[in-house]
């Protein structure tokens, strides 16, 4: 049985992706793993995988998926959408799964003593179909898999591991548990933070989901209050702000000022008074 990462992968759209996706659980044999959407960080820049692929008995393979009409104009590589809009590709296909292998190997290399097989890469072109006299210099033809060779994609995948195959360097008897023991960590989280996310209840404005205004934050002289805690600071009492407090909104600010030498105090009040946060007790100013 060919084991999956993640179970339910999202391509985004990509009927692409999805169509190799279908082609390798169909076509690998049984205890092959494949990882989709495997983000690794270089030291230049952060690559994604859109697909890893291993092979207990042949080694690890990096694959780059590009949709779409896929040609080359004087070195340069575009890719056509189904509206024949054209597009320039800044990197080549099989550039992309390069930097990747190389990216994999880096980040692998420390944390083995040898390395579990070859590890090759191959840029999937589902929906291209190149000619017969290709040869471009910087996409060698065995790597690259067209439209026409998509049922025999595992098989493609098989004959570029045999062919970077090199004993000296590499251990098919190594296994890939620590492989995947190294690069599940960074699946699981990614799972981890989905979950965290969908749990977090969603806010709209300034209303929580069940409709109740969030607490008012008031900056008073003794720090930061809000709700209960302004409550408390004023002794539990449920009189109008007085001076002293001053809100951090402007549509909180209070209207209430007292004139410097006047006995006179806001909303009948025979005298200023002022609160102690710790008894309650009240005293004149």
């Amino acid at each position: 049985m060919v084991t999956v990462i993640p179970e339910q992968p999202d391509f985004n759209e990509s009927t692409a992706e999805e169509v190799v996706w279908n082609a390798l659980r169909r076509q690998l044999p049984d205890g092959v793993t494949i990882i989709h959407g495997q983000r690794l960080t270089g030291d230049d820049k952060d690559v994604e995988i859109d697909f890893l692929i291993l092979r207990p008995d042949a080694g690890i393979a990096v694959i780059e998926v590009k949709g779409g009409r896929v040609d080359v104009v004087d070195g340069k590589w575009f890719t056509s959408g189904a509206q024949g809009k054209r597009n320039h590709l800044p990197e080549p296909p099989l550039e992309q799964a390069m930097i990747a292998k190389h990216t994999i190997v880096a980040y692998l290399r420390p944390r083995l003593s040898r390395l579990p097989g070859p590890i090759s890469h191959l840029a999937v072109l589902p929906y291209t179909e190149l000619p017969n006299n290709w040869d471009q210099p910087d996409a060698p033809r065995p790597q690259l898999v067209d439209g026409n060779e998509i049922d025999s994609l595992s098989s493609k995948i098989a004959t570029q591991l045999r062919f970077d195959f090199d004993p000296e360097r590499h251990d098919l008897a190594a296994g890939h548990e620590f492989v995947l023991k190294n690069l599940r960590r960074t699946n699981q989280a990614a799972e981890n933070f989905a979950l965290r996310a969908s749990d977090r209840p969603q806010r709209t404005g300034r209303r929580d989901r069940v409709g109740r205004r969030r607490p008012r934050r008031c900056h008073s002289r003794s720090g930061w209050a809000g709700g209960s805690t302004h409550g408390r600071q004023l002794g539990g009492r449920t009189d109008p702000p007085v001076r002293g407090i001053r809100c951090r909104r402007r549509s909180l600010r209070t209207k209430e000022s007292l004139p410097t030498g006047t006995n006179s105090s806001p909303r009948g009040m025979s005298s200023p008074v002022t609160y102690s946060a710790s008894k309650g007790s009240k005293s004149p100013l």
